[in-house]
C-alpha cells in the first residue's frame, strides 16, 4: 500500500464500520477529522458511500509515517483479529503513528469460563467473529510488553445476575443479540458471586502531558478499575505513571517508596520487597524475607510472578509443601530477591532451579560446601545440556541473536550443575538422560505434584459439566507447536464428524490450517493463573497432552497435563511416551495413542460415551490424590535428602528441627 498523505487528518480509526466511531472521536475526543483503516475491502466502500475516509490497509502491518496523527481509536476492533500476536503488531502499529494516545473498548470476555459454568454465555462470546477473546489480564501485558506505560483499563456496565438480555442460555445458536426466551428457550437464573462486566474501557498515554482520566472519561467511561494485579513493568522503579488500580492509586505514590527503599537498602532489597508484594497479590507463597531460616532454600529462576504457576511453582513451592508434611521448614525464592551467601548460615541445604552460572552463584556453592551444606541442582527438562540443543525445535525458529543467547544460557546451566552435589529430576526418564550427561553426581527423581491450594481449589470447582463437549489443550509455551501436530488431524476428523464438539485452546499455539477451519467452534485463552484454570478445567469434557513421540527432549517432560486435568476429573487422551506410560494405564485412567487412527477413535469414544468419560475421569482423579499430593510424595523426598546427608546425620537435623533446637522458620 502506498503511503496516504496525513496532512488533513489527526486521528486513525481502526476497523471501519458506517462512520459511528469517527462521528464519537469529533464529538467526544476532540478530533478534527478522522481516517479509517479496515482490511475489508466491502467495509471500505461502505465507509466511503457514506461521506468518511477510509483506506483498505491491514493494521498490523501499517505503513505510515510516524508520528503522523494526534490518536488512534480501536472501537470494537481487536476482538476481530485472529490472535493475540495480530492484537500486539496493531497496538505497536497505533503506538508509532500516534502522538498523544490510544484509546481501545471492547467486548468484556474474562467472565467467559465462570459463566460457561453457569450454563449461560454473553452473545459477543458466541459470534463467529471475534475470533480473540481478548482479556484485560491479556491486553495489560501487550501493553506492558510495547513499552506503554502510562495505561489504565477499566471495566464497564457491572452485570449482577444472569437477568441482563445480553446474557443466553449456552445453547442457544451463535450470533445472535439480546436474550429472546422465545426464541433462546428458558436460561439458569442465577446471582453472580464475583463481578463480571460488559465492556472493557483503555487508554495509553503516548506523551506525558495526556490527562489519561480525562480521555478515559470522554470515552464514556464510568467504570470500575481492573480488580486484580493484571501486570507489573519488570522494573518498577523505571515506570512513571502505570496506575496499580488494585489500590486505585497511581505508582508515583509508590515510587516514592521505592526511591527510599533503595537508599537504605539498595537495588536488591527493593527487587525482594517488590516481589513480595505482587506475591501477596496473588496469593503466591514466594516470601523469602519471611523465612529467614530453615532446614532447605529452594532458590528458583522461575518464579511465578505474573501468571501465578510456573516450573518454579512445581518444583520449588510443591516440594517445600512436601518438606512441610514431615516437619521439615524450607523457604522458596527468586534468585533476584535473595542474598545467597548471607543465606548459609540460616538453611541446613540449598535447592538451585534451573540457575544459569554467574561468578556469584558459583562462589555460593563453594561456600556453602566449605560449611558442610550441600547444594542441590533441579532439573525439569533438558535445557541443561548443549548436545541436546539440536533437538529442540523451538530454538531452530529463533533468530541467530536469540540462538546464541539461548545456547549460551543452557551452557551456563551445564556449568552450574556440575558444581553441585547432586542433581534433583522430575521424570525418572529425564534421570536416565541426566545420568548420561552429568557424570560423578548422585541424581534423583522426585516427581512434579499438585499444590495444597491447587487441591482446594479443585473441590470447590467440581460441579456438572455443561451441555456442550469441550476438548482442551493447555499450552504452557510457544515450544508446543510441533507437538499439537501429533493430534491435529485427528482432532480436525472428530470436529467435523461432531459439529457439536467446541475446542478450548490456551496459551500460545499455532493453529494448523486443517484445524483452523473450525475457528467459530475454538476458543482461544492467553496462558491464565491457576484460580482461572480451575474453571476452565471445570467446563472440559476432555484433555488433549499430544508430545512428539519421537522426540528425547519432549520425553523428558513430566505428566503435569494428566495431573492437572484429573485433578478435576478430567480424563485426558496422551501420547505415548515416556512422559505419559508410566501413570496412564490405556483404558482405565485415560487412553495413550500412537496413532492418528487412535487418537481420532479415543477421542470420539469419550465424547459419545458419557459413562466411560465419567469413569476414566474418577479414575484419574483417585490416581492423582493416591501418587500426585504433597503428602504422598514426602517419603519419596525424605529417602533423598537422607541419602544426600547421610542417614545419622539427616536424624539428627531432622530431630534439630522436630524439638525446636535448630533455626526455625518465621
Amino acid at each position: 500500500m502506498r503511503a496516504p498523505d496525513l496532512t488533513d487528518f489527526d486521528f486513525l480509526d481502526f476497523g471501519a464500520s458506517t462512520g459511528s466511531s469517527i462521528e464519537f472521536a469529533c464529538k467526544h475526543l476532540g478530533g478534527r477529522r478522522g481516517l479509517g483503516v479496515d482490511l475489508d475491502p466491502n467495509k471500505v466502500e461502505t465507509m466511503r458511500r457514506c461521506g468518511y475516509d477510509c483506506i483498505q490497509a491491514d493494521a498490523t502491518k501499517l505503513e505510515l509515517p510516524p508520528n503522523a496523527v494526534k490518536f488512534v481509536l480501536m472501537s470494537h476492533f481487536l476482538e476481530h483479529l485472529p490472535d493475540l500476536d495480530s492484537v500486539r503488531k496493531s497496538i505497536r502499529s497505533a503506538a508509532r503513528v500516534a502522538t498523544d494516545f490510544i484509546a481501545i473498548r471492547g467486548p468484556y470476555f474474562d467472565a467467559d469460563e465462570y459463566l460457561r459454568g453457569l450454563g449461560i454465555k454473553f452473545y459477543w462470546s458466541d459470534w463467529t467473529g471475534h475470533l480473540c477473546h481478548l482479556t484485560t489480564m491479556a491486553l495489560a501485558e501487550i501493553m506492558r510488553a510495547e513499552g506503554l506505560k502510562d495505561v489504565r483499563i477499566e471495566c464497564e456496565r457491572e452485570v449482577a445476575d444472569s437477568n441482563d438480555p445480553a446474557l443466553l442460555p449456552l445453547a442457544a445458536p451463535a450470533d445472535q443479540h439480546a436474550y429472546d426466551p422465545q426464541f433462546h428457550g428458558e436460561k439458569p437464573q442465577v446471582q453472580f458471586n464475583r463481578k463480571v462486566y460488559a465492556e472493557i474501557v483503555a487508554v495509553a498515554a503516548l506523551r506525558p502531558q495526556v490527562d489519561v482520566r480525562a480521555v478515559l472519561n470522554a470515552m464514556g467511561s464510568r467504570g470500575k478499575p481492573i480488580s486484580r494485579l493484571a501486570w507489573l513493568p519488570r522494573n518498577v522503579y523505571r515506570t512513571s505513571k502505570y496506575f496499580l488500580v488494585r489500590r486505585r492509586r497511581p505508582v508515583g505514590s509508590l515510587l516514592e517508596q521505592a526511591a527510599d527503599e533503595v537508599r537504605r537498602s539498595g537495588l536488591r532489597s527493593l527487587a525482594r520487597r517488590s516481589r513480595e508484594h505482587i506475591n501477596r497479590l496473588l496469593g503466591i507463597p514466594l516470601e523469602p524475607a519471611a523465612i529467614k531460616s530453615g532446614f532447605c532454600l529452594f532458590v528458583t529462576a522461575s518464579p511465578p510472578v505474573v501468571k501465578g504457576y510456573s516450573s518454579g511453582s512445581y518444583r520449588c513451592g510443591h516440594a517445600s509443601e512436601q518438606l512441610a508434611s514431615l516437619g521439615l521448614p524450607s523457604a522458596v525464592s527468586a534468585y533476584e530477591g535473595i542474598d545467597l551467601m548471607a543465606a548459609i548460615r540460616g538453611f541446613d541445604c540449598f535447592v538451585l532451579h534451573r540457575l544459569p552460572w554467574d561468578g556469584e552463584v558459583e562462589k555460593f556453592i563453594r561456600s556453602a560446601r566449605k560449611a558442610g551444606k550441600p547444594v542441590v541442582y533441579d532439573a525439569d527438562d533438558l535445557v541443561f545440556e548443549p548436545s541436546v540443543l539440536p533437538n529442540i525445535r523451538e530454538r531452530a525458529r529463533m533468530d541467530v541473536a536469540k540462538r546464541t543467547r539461548f545456547d549460551e544460557y543452557v551452557g551456563r546451566r551445564n556449568r552450574i550443575f556440575r558444581l553441585c552435589d547432586a542433581g534433583i529430576v522430575s521424570t525418572d526418564y529425564l534421570a536416565e538422560q541426566t545420568r548420561r550427561f552429568i557424570q560423578g553426581i548422585p541424581v534423583y527423581v522426585n516427581r512434579n505434584t499438585v499444590s495444597n491450594r491447587m487441591l482446594a481449589l479443585s473441590e470447590e470447582t467440581l460441579s456438572n459439566k455443561p451441555p456442550m463437549p469441550t476438548i482442551a489443550y493447555f499450552s504452557g509455551t510457544r515450544s508446543h507447536d510441533v507437538d499439537f501436530v501429533e493430534c491435529a488431524d485427528a482432532l480436525s476428523r472428530v470436529m467435523e464428524m461432531r459439529p457439536a464438539a467446541e475446542l478450548l485452546l490456551v496459551g500460545p499455539l499455532v493453529i494448523p490450517d486443517s484445524i483452523l477451519r473450525f475457528r467459530a467452534r475454538i476458543r482461544r485463552r492467553p496462558v491464565q493463573p491457576w484460580p482461572v484454570l480451575a474453571g476452565m478445567y471445570r467446563s472440559t469434557w476432555i484433555n488433549l497432552a499430544p508430545l512428539e513421540r519421537e522426540s528425547v527432549f519432549a520425553g523428558c517432560k513430566s505428566a503435569l497435563k494428566y495431573f492437572e486435568a484429573g485433578l478435576f476429573a478430567v480424563p485426558t487422551v496422551a501420547s505415548a511416551c515416556p512422559a505419559f506410560d508410566q501413570d496412564i494405564r490405556d483404558g482405565e485412567n485415560g487412553f495413550l495413542c500412537r496413532s492418528a487412527a487412535e487418537w481420532e477413535d479415543k477421542i470420539l469414544r469419550l465424547i459419545d460415551d458419557s459413562e466411560l468419560r465419567s469413569r476414566i475421569g474418577r479414575a484419574a482423579r483417585a490416581h492423582v490424590h493416591a501418587e500426585y499430593v504433597p503428602q504422598a510424595r514426602a517419603e519419596n523426598l525424605e529417602r533423598i535428602w537422607s541419602e544426600i546427608f547421610g542417614v545419622e546425620r539427616f536424624k539428627a537435623i531432622r530431630e534439630k528441627h522436630r524439638t525446636g533446637e535448630g533455626s526455625h522458620a518465621r
